[in-house]
C-alpha cells in the first residue's frame, strides 16, 4: 500500500496545503452563513423598524382622519389605508417568510422565531382591529343615505364609536409597543448572531493559528529537522567522526539523501577498516562496500581503494615471487656448490630438488652428446642422454637416448627456446603412481645453455597443474646456472681426464728417459772397453762402433754397428 510515508516532499507539502485549504474553505462556509445571517437580521430589523414607523403613521393619520375635515381628512384616510395595507403585508412577510415589498433587498426572509412570532401575532391582531375600525372612517356617504335621516344618524353614531375606540388604542399606543418589541427581539437576535459571529471569528483565528503552527511543525519535520540532522552528521563526517548515522527513514527526497549519507558513512567505515587491514598486511581482506545504483562516477573512493588494494596485492605477489625466485636460486646455488663433482649425482639432486620446490610431479635432465654441426644448424649423430629422472620424489632408472631431430626435446634444442604445453597428447607422457596412471596437465621444456650460450641439454618437467609465469622464469634462470655448472663439470672432467693422460705420458717418458740413460751408460762402458783393448793390442785392425737409433713400440733404442776399416 502506497502510504503518506512514501510520498515525496513536494507531494507531502501539496497534501498538507490541500488539507489546510480544505479546512479554510470549510471554516469559511459558516462564516459566510454568519455574514448572511447578520445581513438578514439587519434587513429584518430594518423592516421591523419600518413597521414601527408605519404604526406611528397609522396613529397619526388615524387622528388626522378623525379630527380633520374636507380634503385633508380624505387625504389622511387614503394614507391611512395605504399604511395599513403595507403594514399588514410586511407583518405577514415577517411572520411567514418571503420577500418584503417596497424594499431594495431581494433576501428571502425565513419564518419568524417563536418569540418574535408571538409579538407579530399581537401586531397582526391589532392591525386587523385597526382595519375593521377604520372601515367606518373610510366609507363615503351616498346621496340616498343623506335622504334617510335615521340612517345618517345611525352611521354617525357607529362612526363616532369607532373613532373613539380607535382613538383609545392610538392613545395607548399598543401597535407601536408591540412593533417596538418586535424590533427589540430582532435586534436582540441580531446581537446574538453578531456575538456568535465574533466567537466564530475568534475560533477561526485560533484554527488558523493552529493550522499555521501545524504547517510549521510539518514543514520542520519534513524539511527542517532532516536538514538540521543531515547538516550535523555532515559536520561530524567532515571532522572524521563516523560514529553516528541519520535516523531519518522515509521514501522522500530527504530520506534518499539520508540513506545516501548513511551509505557513505558505512562505506567510509568499511574503507577505514579495510585500510587498517591493508596496513596490517592483510591484502586478502574483503572490502564490503554497498554500491549505490544512482552513483555512476567512475573514479569514486571504493574503486580507488580497491585499485590500491589490487596494486598492493600485485606488488606483494611480485615481491613474494621475487623472494621465492631468489631463495630458490640461492638454495640451488648451494646445492651446485656442494655437489659439483659428479655430473650424474648432481643431475639427480638438482631434478629432485626442482620438482620439490616448484612443485611438479615428474621431471628429467637431458644432456646433449655426440657431434653437432652448429654452424649449419644440422645435427650429425647428436643425441640427448637422460642423466636423471624423478617422479613423485623417487628416482626412476631409465636409460634413454633421444636423437636431436626427434620430438619436443629436439625442437627445444634446435630452437633454443622454452616450450610450455597445456594440452599434452595421451601418448606423449603418463605419470604413474600407486593409484594409477594419468596424463599431466602441463609440460615445460627449458634448454640448458653453457657459457657460450650454446644448448647443451634440456630440463623436462611435468605437472598436474599449470606452471605459472614466475615458475617458468625461475626454471629458465636456473637453467642458465645449471648449464654453466654442467659445462664446468664437463670441462673439469675432461681436464681431469687429460691430466691423467698427461701424467701417464709423463711417467712413460720418464721410463724411456731412464732406459736411454742406461743405454748411454752401457755405450760409454762399451766404448771405454774398446779403447782399452786397442791400446793393449795395436796390431788388430781398427774397428769403429756406430750406434743407430731405432724407434719401436714408442720406445727409443740405440743399436751398435761394428765396421772394420
Amino acid at each position: 500500500m502506497y502510504s503518506f510515508h512514501n510520498f515525496s516532499i513536494s507531494r507531502k507539502l501539496l497534501v498538507i496545503f490541500s488539507v489546510v485549504l480544505l479546512i479554510e474553505v470549510i471554516s469559511f462556509i459558516p462564516l459566510r452563513n454568519f455574514i448572511a445571517s447578520m445581513n438578514l437580521n439587519s434587513q429584518l430589523v430594518d423592516v421591523a423598524g419600518r413597521n414601527r414607523m408605519l404604526s406611528q403613521r397609522i396613529a397619526a393619520f388615524s387622528l388626522l382622519a378623525t379630527t380633520a375635515t374636507g380634503d385633508m381628512a380624505a387625504s389622511a384616510k387614503e394614507e391611512l389605508s395605504k399604511a395599513l395595507t403595507l403594514h399588514i403585508s410586511s407583518v405577514k412577510v415577517l411572520k411567514d417568510g418571503g420577500v418584503p415589498a417596497q424594499t431594495e433587498t431581494y433576501l428571502l426572509f425565513p419564518p419568524a422565531s417563536p418569540q418574535v412570532l408571538a409579538e407579530l401575532n399581537e401586531v397582526e391582531t391589532l392591525l386587523s382591529d385597526y382595519q375593521d375600525r377604520t372601515k367606518v372612517l373610510l366609507e363615503t356617504t351616498t346621496p340616498e343615505t343623506k335622504k334617510d335621516s335615521a340612517t345618517i344618524a345611525l352611521v354617525s353614531i357607529q362612526m363616532q364609536k369607532s373613532i373613539n375606540q380607535l382613538g383609545q388604542k392610538i392613545i395607548k399606543g399598543a401597535l407601536l409597543v408591540h412593533n417596538q418589541k418586535v424590533v427589540s427581539l430582532l435586534v436582540q437576535q441580531a446581537e446574538i448572531t453578531k456575538t456568535n459571529f465574533n466567537i466564530y471569528l475568534l475560533f477561526l483565528l485560533l484554527v488558523n493559528i493552529s493550522l499555521l503552527g501545524g504547517v510549521y511543525w510539518a514543514v520542520k519535520q519534513l524539511i527542517g529537522k532532516p536538514i538540521e540532522e543531515i547538516s550535523s552528521i555532515s559536520d561530524r563526517i567532515a571532522d572524521g567522526d563516523l560514529s553516528r548515522q541519520i535516523a531519518y527513514e522515509s521514501a522522500d527526497e530527504m530520506g534518499r539523501i539520508a540513506r545516501s549519507i548513511n551509505l557513505l558513512i558505512s562505506d567510509l567505515k568499511n574503507s577505514a577498516a579495510f585500510i587498517n587491514e591493508i596496513e596490517k598486511g592483510n591484502l586478502e581482506a574483503i572490502y564490503k562496500v554497498k554500491v549505490n545504483e544512482q552513483i555512476t562516477v567512475e573514479d569514486n573512493l571504493p574503486k580507488a581503494i580497491l585499485q590500491m588494494r589490487d596494486r598492493l596485492r600485485q606488488i606483494s605477489i611480485e615481491d613474494a615471487q621475487r623472494n621465492w625466485l631468489n631463495e630458490g636460486l640461492a638454495q640451488f646455488n648451494e646445492v651446485i656448490r656442494t655437489q659439483a663433482e659428479d655430473l650424474n649425482e648432481l643431475s639427480l639432486v638438482l631434478i629432485r630438488q626442482l620438482i620439490k620446490y616448484l612443485p611438479a610431479n615428474q621431471g628429467g635432465i637431458y644432456l646433449l652428446s655426440g657431434n653437432m654441426d652448429r654452424a649449419r644448424g644440422l645435427e650429425s649423430g647428436a643425441y640427448l642422454e637422460l642423466l636423471a629422472c624423478v617422479a613423485f620424489n623417487r628416482r626412476k632408472y631409465i636409460d634413454q637416448r633421444i636423437p636431436v631431430e626427434e620430438g619436443l626435446l629436439g625442437s627445444c634444442v634446435l630452437e633454443g627456446q622454452s616450450i610450455l604445453l597445456t594440452q599434452i597428447p595421451h601418448t606423449y607422457l603418463r605419470i604413474t603412481s600407486g593409484l594409477g596412471e594419468e596424463t599431466p596437465a602441463c609440460l615445460l621444456l627449458v634448454p640448458l645453455f653453457n657459457n657460450r650460450k650454446e644448448v647443451i641439454g634440456v630440463i623436462e618437467l611435468a605437472s598436474f597443474e599449470k606452471f605459472e609465469s614466475h615458475q617458468q622464469d625461475f626454471v629458465e634462470r636456473l637453467s642458465e646456472m645449471i648449464g654453466s655448472t654442467f659445462q664446468n663439470v664437463r670441462n673439469a672432467q675432461e681436464t681431469k681426464h687429460l691430466l691423467a693422460q698427461t701424467q701417464q705420458l709423463s711417467e712413460e717418458m720418464k721410463a724411456q728417459e731412464e732406459e736411454l740413460r742406461q743405454n748411454l751408460e752401457e755405450l760409454m762402458a762399451t766404448q771405454e772397453e774398446m779403447r782399452r783393448r786397442e791400446s793393449q793390442n795395436p796390431k788388430e785392425p781398427a774397428t769403429q762402433a756406430h750406434f743407430v737409433y731405432v724407434k719401436g713400440d714408442g720406445m727409443m733404442k740405440w743399436a751398435k754397428k761394428n765396421q772394420t776399416t
